[in-house]
């Protein structure tokens, strides 16, 4: 589920950033690059190099529907998990905290990324030690991002029944899948505003 969205992040930020027009193929590529086009914001300045629409801004697209639906998960989910009022109470800080490691670890996912698809391009000049000691860098977030994620979702589980652990995952999935429905509307109808419901 994380990796799922995490692969789409990578791909509409090396779109933004004009990585995607490398020879070199994006993570998660076959094609998906092309569906990471989306409204910038009134004002915003396009992204760099040609390989994007001009005023595109993939990462304002991909910020807006993250945003909009991990607030509502913190919303929906007393009656999505029958969850009494002390467990929700108690739910919210601990889902919050989940949110904003995924978001971090996505961010520092993304930068390791496009790191190497700049460093990989056709002609760019990297030595291999250079290379070696990024590629660690981003295996080593991988493993951490799995350690931190398992503890903190240990954290929600804590004041989950068994039922409601189960009700959580199934929520979650879903919660992704509309995550994925909502970006791909929202890039397939440039300058129609806000993300639609």
């Amino acid at each position: 589920m994380f990796r799922r969205f995490g692969a789409l992040i990578v791909v509409a930020v090396l779109a933004g950033s004009g990585v995607a027009g490398a020879q070199t193929p994006p993570v998660g590529a076959s094609g998906a690059a092309d569906q990471t086009a989306a409204p910038a914001p009134a004002g915003a300045r396009g992204p760099r190099g040609g390989s994007t629409q001009p005023g595109v801004n993939p990462m304002a697209a991909l910020n807006q529907v993250q945003n909009m639906l991990d607030g509502e998960v913190l919303v929906r989910a007393q009656v999505a998990l029958e969850l009494s009022d002390a467990q929700w109470q108690a739910f919210v800080p601990k889902m919050h905290d989940l949110q904003q490691l995924r978001i971090q670890h996505q961010h520092d996912r993304v930068q390791l990324i496009n790191a190497l698809a700049q460093a990989t391009k056709p002609g760019a000049a990297v030595d291999e030690t250079t290379l070696s000691a990024r590629v660690k860098a981003l295996d080593d977030l991988e493993a951490q991002m799995g350690t931190d994620e398992r503890v903190a979702l240990a954290a929600v589980d804590s004041i989950l029944t068994v039922y409601q652990r189960a009700r959580f995952r199934v929520f979650e999935e879903n919660n992704e899948r509309e995550k994925l429905r909502l970006l791909a509307k929202v890039m397939a109808a440039p300058g129609r505003g806000p993300v639609p419901k």
